[in-house]
């Protein structure tokens, strides 16, 4: 197609859309999907994207709900047809397109950017030059190939060169292990050597270093020169006195070295005498050849321990099979370059005429050069094609993994006619919150203590435009205050997080309805937050989580594992025998003469029982002592355990390695909820606290730095970093490299700051850290967020301890909000009528898709409600799949142990979260009880023969979850059994019970009957298979269904019941 992409009329332009924080960006993107979809009806042809899976999903389910509501509803599908585009959409499209998307949902294209590249991946397999078979590496897996990879680097035969290079890298560092050194630096930086190229490492140069004769002879000319300026002489002599010393930075910072190197003229009211400055500028250049020098050598080793990790590494994964997704991103990327042939819609059996992509600012220039070839072809043949992307660069808080926010820039400049929205109206917030958003950033142009953030400051505020909200009803409370001074009268992040602790259980016990959310800039804080609201009675959830070792029974339970590992640890074994652990080392309640025997032991019960049924069974002697917090830690230690059973290694270190990687939530129901501000993304609280506001921007320095061509571009500059005082004797472009890197770190640090404020619906609360005026003066607002709100909120910038410095809204806001109540289903009326359905016959003479038995439950009648009612008992499926886990769990009463930690832990491993104590409870009583007994217990089973031609030589076998698969009206059956007992008598199968346990409640004999008709079919399908595959017949074969509630045992033979 020829002509101006613009030029062609389509009812979906391409559009870029900034959408400020809670301006709807969700809702607009499915508005996009949903005209399509009316407009097309092909939904496959659709590839929707965003960052997580939970993002998808959130996508979808407002896709399907948005049809759902205005298909059943006239007032809802006109507010529908007024958002999409296109033509409107009518009740009977809305109900064609509820039918169409389940039925399409495998070839559906609502995703991550990582499964579609998963998808490319495995579509052209052979092009990528990947292996057969190839899988996705999990972390535990790829620490352990980079750790293999670095000590066969370690292990290479030039030992001395790579000892050399160690050197260079680890220059003042501490670091004891070798390994640990040179994984740092690989997790540090492989990311970046897999974009650049060897001469990007070089791009940092020295000059040649003065020859010595010529150093000698200036410190000497410095040391005899005569001045009647005493403090000019005096300033050459100290300066003397530190190049001597090689105290580089006292030379470089005082006395006349920073005088010459900003080419002035004077020092202390005196001129400097020409032939002094030209003396010092040869040991600046001795000096420069030296700090500048080391850099350089460390760039070099640098990309040559990388380069060597890099070819041991790829090795290593070719091996195993096992990539990350970062390795097939850019195997698609570089793909790409060669062969068009990748993004083949033939070999995807499936076409890409639409894309949405949201959280676009997070795209990473690897991941945008995929996309961009279906981008450029939607952008220059429109026709019944659309492009939408959808992101915010006030909100660009990942770059840390590869994003980069000027991707939109990218985007606008290189796809012809795409038009450009801003979205700032919110339909999130109160208007007291958007007013405060307004003046803390409308201001930030003029915040005095910008200095060096001015740069990333402006770049920022291009992006931010004054917010509204739709939500003008909404109301509202804005607070700013400072916490007490600690004991010593000193500022403290303590006392800061003592005083939000103290707010929050305030407003939690005022109004337990309302959402809340503390949101920390670091991980570690989130902990220390969790403890102080416990100890005011305030349950809080932890999101995202913290590594185990939060906790100080994990970490009991670690140094037990370091110790059976080596017993030599000093450190480990101290803290074992300190703690209730030590009776692991007794030998008839004595210390151990032998730790090594005694850590043999140990580990063999390691590799016997597994690590989840030992550390289950050694976790005990420490649940006596733990707070509840400290018992939940102690479970989700054994459940990761028994997770880590499939991977488990000779060494227990290695298992320590793992549980210090995996983050761990404490989740639960409760409505504060603690999280670092990058886990709020994309979240909501009525009331959010920042007590985390007054650490200095721009943060800590990266170890390298980089520069790029055209900020999206290749990487074309890296270099280790260096100390601001010495950036003076770097080239021009190099210290443009370092503006670029500060502006880059502090634009993002602005992105994290709008995150947190925007989460709040009704209030922020906002708690710093006082700030005494110095004798001096002070020169003004601290560089921090902190100094930024006040900033904008006050003309405080040295706020007294315990002062509310702003306060705007009404502070009793929470009682104009609605609670949410939690309403039961209502119970069916009297005049409720039940239609039943009666399904059609399955076609006999071909052979189907597989069917669950389950699906046979109430034969071929059904209730409407049962098939349109869309909503599932999640707490009602957790305690029958518990109760169901358990009893499989049984072979024969007599030879039940029942060990309550470690069952609960295996349900928790399973099925995931749930208050499993009380269903335990219930599962003991049931055990107890007659019924259980006698279906149960062999000995009372064996005494009751319910088979044909009893005799004493009858045997009874057990098989728990027992598999069949069998053909059924023409389809496959296929399933497990709960319990199969099988009858034989001289060693020959003579009958089978077929067992099923069920936990539904009944309150009388009419309910009880209903039930035996819904699940009889599914039992006689049981029985009818156990009969094809043990050549049994029917009558031979009992039925038997175990209510627990009860409990209730009904069995049958052929048409009797019993």
């Amino acid at each position: 197609m020829g002509g101006d992409p613009m030029s062609v009329t389509t009812p979906f332009p391409n559009t870029l859309i900034r959408a400020s924080a809670g301006s709807g960006k969700t809702y607009r993107l499915s508005s996009r999907y949903l005209g399509i979809v009316a407009h097309s009806g092909r939904p496959d042809e659709i590839l929707a994207t965003t960052f997580t899976r939970k993002a998808a999903g959130e996508i979808l389910d407002r896709i399907m709900m948005r049809l759902a509501d205005a298909a059943a509803s006239p007032k809802k599908l006109a507010e529908l047809n007024v958002s999409i585009e296109g033509k409107p959409i009518t009740q009977s499209e809305c109900l064609q397109a509820l039918r169409q998307i389940p039925q399409q949902m495998h070839r559906l294209q609502v995703k991550t950017l990582d499964s579609h590249f998963i998808r490319l991946a495995q579509c052209f397999s052979f092009e990528l030059g990947l292996p057969p078979d190839w899988n996705i590496l999990d972390d535990v897996d790829d620490q352990r190939l980079r750790m293999e990879a670095v000590n066969r680097v370690l292990a290479h035969p030039e030992t001395n060169e790579v000892v050399q290079l160690l050197h260079l890298l680890s220059k003042g560092s501490s670091e004891r292990s070798v390994s640990r050194l040179v994984m740092n630096l690989v997790n540090d930086l492989y990311g970046i050597f897999l974009e650049s190229n060897e001469a990007s490492w070089q791009v940092l140069t020295v000059s040649a270093a003065p020859q010595a004769k010529d150093v000698e002879d200036a410190i000497t000319f410095l040391d005899s020169y005569e001045t009647d300026a005493k403090a000019l002489k005096k300033a050459i002599v100290a300066d003397v006195e530190r190049f001597r010393g090689a105290n580089w930075p006292k030379f470089f910072d005082t006395g006349l070295t920073p005088k010459v190197l900003a080419g002035e003229e004077v020092y202390s009211r005196k001129p400097i005498p020409e032939e002094v400055t030209q003396v010092y500028q040869v040991l600046i250049r001795y000096v420069q050849s030296i700090l500048i020098g080391r850099t350089v050598d460390q760039n070099r080793g640098a990309y040559q321990l990388l380069a060597r990790f890099h070819e041991q590494y790829e090795r290593l994964k070719w091996q195993r099979r096992g990539y990350r997704f970062e390795d097939v991103t850019r195997k698609l990327s570089d793909a790409l370059e060669t062969n068009s042939e990748i993004q083949n819609q033939f070999r995807l059996d499936r076409k890409i005429e639409h894309l949405l992509l949201d959280e676009f600012q997070d795209t990473s220039p690897t991941q945008w050069e995929v996309i961009r070839p279906v981008a450029q072809k939607i952008a220059q043949q429109p026709q019944d094609r659309s492009l939408l992307c959808v992101g915010d660069m006030k909100q660009a808080i990942y770059a840390w993994r590869g994003g980069v926010a000027e991707i939109f820039d990218a985007v606008e400049n290189t796809l012809p006619g795409i038009d450009s929205v801003d979205m700032d109206r919110s339909y999130r917030s109160s208007p007291i919150i958007m007013e405060t958003v307004n003046a803390i950033f409308g201001r930030l142009k003029d915040f005095p203590a910008a200095g060096k953030m001015r740069s990333g400051i402006d770049h920022w505020l291009r992006f931010f435009h004054d917010h509204e909200t739709a939500r003008t009803e909404l109301p509202g409370h804005v607070t700013l205050e400072t916490a007490a001074l600690d004991i010593e009268g000193k500022p403290s992040e303590e006392m800061v997080l003592r005083r939000t602790a103290d707010l929050v259980a305030e407003l939690a016990e005022k109004a337990p309805h309302v959402t809340i959310g503390v949101l920390v800039r670091r991980n570690a804080t989130i902990a220390s937050m969790i403890y102080l609201l416990r100890q005011r009675n305030i349950m809080a959830s932890e999101e995202g989580g913290n590594p185990l070792t939060d906790s100080a029974a994990v970490q009991l339970m670690l140094s037990l594992l370091e110790c059976i590992d080596h017993p030599g640890n000093s450190a480990a074994r101290f803290h074992v025998l300190k703690s209730p652990l030590a009776a692991l080392f007794e030998s008839q309640g004595k210390p151990a003469d032998n730790w090594e025997t005694s850590a043999n032991r140990l580990r063999n019960e390691l590799l016997v029982e597994g690590y989840g049924a030992a550390i289950g069974r050694w976790a005990k002697l420490l649940q006596e002592q733990c707070s509840p917090r400290e018992q939940r830690r102690l479970e989700q230690l054994q459940r990761l355990a028994f997770a880590y059973q499939t991977k488990a290694t000779l060494r227990p270190q290695d298992f320590v390695r793992f549980i210090e990687s995996q983050r761990v939530g404490d989740s639960s129901s409760a409505a504060v909820r603690v999280m670092n501000v990058h886990q709020s993304k994309g979240l909501e609280f009525d009331a959010v606290f920042l007590p985390e506001l007054d650490n200095r921007i721009p943060p800590q320095a990266d170890s390298f730095v980089l520069e790029r061509e055209a900020q999206i571009g290749p990487i074309r500059g890296v270099t280790h970093y260096i100390s601001e005082n010495l950036r003076q004797l770097l080239p021009q472009p190099i210290q443009e490299m370092f503006e670029q890197t500060q502006q880059k770190n502090v634009v993002e640090a602005l992105c994290v700051l709008y995150v947190a404020l925007t989460r709040a619906v009704h209030s922020l609360h906002m708690v710093i850290q006082p700030r005494p005026q110095p004798k001096s003066g002070g020169d003004g607002p601290a560089k921090s967020f902190a100094g930024i709100v006040l900033n904008g909120l006050s003309n405080t910038p040295y706020p007294l301890e315990q002062q509310l410095v702003y306060t705007s809204g009404s502070p009793d806001w929470y009682q104009h909000v609605e609670q949410d109540i939690a309403t039961e289903d209502e119970p069916a009326s009297a005049s409720e009528t039940r239609l039943p359905i009666v399904l059609q016959a399955a076609d006999h003479s071909a052979l189907g898709e597989f069917v669950a038995p389950s699906s046979l439950e109430g034969g071929r009648l059904r209730r409407v409600k049962d098939l349109l009612n869309s909503e599932t008992n999640s707490t009602g499926m957790h305690y029958g799949s518990a109760m169901h886990h358990w009893f499989e769990s049984i072979s024969w009463l007599e030879q039940l142990q029942v060990d309550r930690a470690q069952m609960i832990a295996s349900a928790r491993t399973l099925l995931g979260e749930f208050p499993y104590e009380n269903a335990f409870r219930q599962f003991e009583i049931i055990l107890k009880s007659k019924e259980a007994v006698r279906l149960l217990a062999q000995e009372a089973y064996e005494a009751n023969p319910w088979w044909p031609n009893a005799s004493p030589k009858s045997e009874v076998t057990i098989r728990c979850e027992f598999p069949f698969a069998i053909t059924h009206e023409g389809g496959v059956l296929r399933g497990s059994i709960d319990r199969l007992a099988l009858v034989l008598q001289n060693g020959k199968l003579i009958a089978a019970d077929v067992i099923d346990f069920k936990t539904d409640q009944f309150d009388n004999e009419e309910t009880l009957t209903e039930k035996l008709t819904h699940y009889r079919p599914q039992i006689d399908c049981y029985r009818r298979a156990v009969a094809k595959m043990f050549q049994l017949p029917l009558t031979s074969i009992r039925g038997t269904l175990f209510f627990v509630h009860g409990p209730r045992v009904v069995t049958w033979l052929e048409d009797s019941i019993s």
